[in-house]
């Protein structure tokens, strides 16, 4: 009976490969259009400016958060 795990770093290296070109990819969209990545960033803020609600309204602070 062989108890020991089996480690493939074929799935480690995809990922760590698809998280290094998403954030090359967010990087130079902030480098080009920065309201595009402050968008994609943090929806929240997008959506509470687009409601009409001020800095210090409780639905303000749910949406960003």
């Amino acid at each position: 009976m062989n108890l020991r795990a089996t480690f493939r770093i074929r799935p480690l290296l995809l990922s760590w490969g698809i998280g290094a070109a998403l954030v090359l990819v967010l990087f130079v969209l902030g480098e080009i259009v920065p309201s595009l990545a402050q968008t994609l960033l943090s929806p929240g803020l997008l959506l509470a400016g687009l409601a009409g609600y001020g800095a210090h309204d409780i639905e303000a602070i749910v949406l960003v958060s």
